[in-house]
């Protein structure tokens, strides 16, 4: 092995080595971002299928409050709390209950807009349902605007497996620092 080919990997392993120290270095200070925001809570999916369906029977999806306990539904000029993540982004916490009479995966495409209709933030969230009525706690918008805000926050429920099936719900919500 030459004398340049040898300098030169060692000239790469030391650019490696840099580059996992700063990787690492980041890391333990909380990643990128200025952060200092509380833990992200896990989202939580719960089946009730002994609960009975709605009086029509049909498929349905409601926005809800993020609260301990009961499901209760998010009403036009509720108040969110914006929560800062760990990362220096930030987010809203809805809770989404979706009835359906079959087992089966589910798509949640969650939007907030401002009042003049610019999109303020967005989730897409995979579930896997039950046969009954399915709760999704802890269920996180990410909100592009750091500032207070009001507008329609939206849900388009689908299954994966029927994309002519959508259910929606839309309601005017306001966040808070």
């Amino acid at each position: 092995m030459t004398d340049v080919v040898r300098a030169s990997r060692v000239a790469v392993a030391a650019q490696i080595a840099l580059a996992a120290f700063a990787l690492a270095s980041l890391g333990a200070r909380g990643g990128c971002g200025p952060g200092g925001g509380a833990p992200v809570a896990p989202q939580m999916d719960t089946c009730a299928a002994s609960t009975p369906p709605p009086a029509d029977g049909k498929a349905t999806v409601l926005l809800g409050r993020d609260v301990t306990g009961a499901f209760q539904p998010l009403v036009d000029g509720d108040a969110m709390p914006l929560n800062l993540g760990p990362q220096g982004g930030q987010h809203v916490y809805v809770t989404v209950r979706l009835y359906t009479p079959t087992a089966g995966s589910w798509k949640y495409a969650l939007t907030m807009k401002e009042t003049n209709g610019a999109l303020a933030g967005s989730a897409t969230v995979a579930v896997s349902a039950c046969a009954g009525w399915n709760t999704s706690q802890k269920v996180r918008v990410f909100i592009n605007v750091a500032s207070a805000h009001s507008g329609p926050l939206s849900i388009a429920a689908s299954p994966v497996s029927d994309t002519t099936t959508t259910l929606s719900e839309a309601v005017n919500v306001s966040v808070t620092q």
